[in-house]
């Protein structure tokens, strides 16, 4: 019988969490240095700017 322990199954949940939060931690303390301490990057557009791409990626929504 292959059924997954629920210990797995929280541990893997209690992870996801934690990930979760240091994205989102990371994402609040990108938000400051990409506005203010990169203005010569400003003369680019921000589609161009790699930071501000990789913060769009990271708040879309997971695909399962």
């Amino acid at each position: 019988d292959d059924q997954v322990p629920d210990q797995v199954i929280n541990i893997s949940s209690q992870l996801e969490e934690t990930a979760l939060s240091k994205i989102n931690q990371l994402i609040g303390s990108l938000d400051e240095p990409i506005n203010n301490s990169i203005p010569i990057i400003k003369k680019e557009s921000d589609e161009q700017n790699p930071l501000v791409k990789i913060k769009k990626d990271l708040m879309q929504p997971l695909k399962p």
